[in-house]
């Protein structure tokens, strides 16, 4: 009888209470500036070593906490 009594509080408490896990109430241009539409590269130029080491990071599993998931598993 406790059992049933426990597992229709929760089912009740899961139906009624509204959920939040979706983030769709929350304004999130209250947190954060618009993305520029120019980047500007003078203060940091672009060359091949910082492509090929994006490239490298972006395709490398020890980044992970497991050692076997890079970037590249989910992107």
């Amino acid at each position: 009888m406790i059992r049933k009594t426990v597992i229709l509080l929760l089912l009740a408490i899961v139906i009624i209470l509204p959920s939040h896990a979706d983030g769709a109430d929350i304004d999130y241009k209250n947190y954060f500036d618009p993305m520029p539409r120019r980047v500007d590269s003078l203060t940091n130029p672009l060359n091949t070593a910082k492509v090929m080491l994006g490239k490298m990071l972006f395709f490398y599993p020890r980044l992970s906490s497991s050692g076997f998931i890079s970037c590249q598993s989910c992107h």
